[in-house]
This record gives structure tokens, C-alpha cells and sequence, in this order.
């Protein structure tokens, strides 16, 4: 029949291997990638002044570097199998892909975990807490992403407490340890108020 003959002469896509994974896999690979665009919608809307706590963030280490780890292995098959390449090319295609996609929303995915979806439930159901913290440095500069930030000890890249006001910092040096209070969970909390030292 022509079209049997016309359909099996079409040029095979990445290795023989990959050209043989059910379609399920490349599905994965979509939801990978679907599931990135609420994680960077939410890394913008989540307020600077809600703060991971660190027993959370010991805890939820392990689940991002798991699901930044299998986020980069899929968006690698799916892009060395969907390669013009059928040799080994198809690998580095699939690699530059991966590396590109998760380099760019590493941030993004590793604070789904860390501090976007905490933050969220911290917003529905939170009650009071109190959370203590290791002060980097209080007097930054404010830039376009966050107004009088205060950098604190292990947290997350790019998270810092923002809009505080010059009053609150100037009661903070490097090296103190502080306690903040507000709305949260275990998890963390909504920076409203720091406790006298």
C-alpha cells in the first residue's frame, strides 16, 4: 500500500531508542513544562515580606532538587527524541534543551516548593507564628525587585524579606539572630512584626 510504504520511509526522529517512547512520555514532558508557567506566574504574585522557615526549607530541600532533577531528564528525552538528529546529536540537542529550560526557570521550580505553595496555604488557613532567622545584611540598596531588602541566612536564591521601611532595618545588624511574627505555618509565615531582641 503507498501509504504504509510513505509512512514507514518518513525520517526517523532522535535515536532508534527514543523513537520508540510511548506517547505518554512525551505527555510528562508537556506537563513539565505546563507546570512552569504557574510556578513563574507565582513567583511574581507571592509578596516579598512572606519568609520560608528553616525547618521547612531542610525539609523541602530533597523535593526540589527531585522534581528540578526529573524536570531536566524529561524536557532531555523529550527534546533528544523530537531532534532532526538520529545519532548521537540527538543527545546534545536533548541536553542544550534541558539545560536551557530548566537554567531558566530553576528559580521558579525550586520556589514552587520552597516558598510558593507554603505561601499559599499560609494565606487560606495561617494563624499566628513566630519564626526566627539570621540577619545577613539590613542596608542593601532597594532595587526593582524588592524595596528595602534584608538578606537572611539559608534562604532560597533571590529570596530576601522585602518593603520593611528604613525604621525596621535600623534596628538590625549582621550576624543577630531575630524573631518576626505574623500570619503563617510550620512552614513560614507573612512578616508583619519582629519581636524586641
Amino acid at each position: 500500500m503507498p501509504g504504509a510504504s510513505s509512512q514507514s520511509d518518513a525520517p526517523q526522529r532522535g535515536p532508534a531508542w527514543l523513537s520508540r517512547l510511548p506517547a505518554w512520555a512525551l505527555l510528562i514532558g508537556l506537563l513539565f513544562f505546563l507546570l512552569w508557567l504557574p510556578a513563574a506566574i507565582l513567583a511574581s504574585i507571592i509578596p516579598g515580606h512572606y519568609l520560608p522557615s528553616e525547618d521547612w526549607l531542610r525539609f523541602s530541600r530533597p523535593a526540589a532538587y527531585t522534581l528540578v532533577s526529573v524536570s531536566f531528564v524529561v524536557i532531555f528525552l523529550v527534546g533528544a527524541r523530537v531532534s532532526k538528529h538520529t545519532d548521537a546529536s540527538a543527545y546534545v540537542d536533548g541536553i542544550f534543551v534541558a539545560g536551557l529550560l530548566v537554567g531558566l526557570f530553576y528559580a521558579p521550580m525550586a520556589d514552587l516548593v520552597h516558598k510558593n505553595i507554603p505561601a499559599l496555604l499560609a494565606a487560606a488557613s495561617g494563624s499566628e507564628v513566630k519564626h526566627s532567622y539570621k540577619v545577613i545584611t539590613a542596608d542593601r540598596p532597594s532595587d526593582k525587585w524588592c524595596r528595602s531588602p534584608i538578606e537572611l541566612e539559608g534562604m532560597p536564591f533571590m529570596t530576601r524579606l522585602c518593603g520593611t521601611g528604613e525604621d525596621f532595618r535600623a534596628h538590625l545588624s549582621p550576624g543577630q539572630t531575630v524573631v518576626f511574627g505574623g500570619k503563617g505555618t510550620w512552614m513560614g509565615l507573612y512578616v508583619e512584626y519582629m519581636l524586641p531582641p
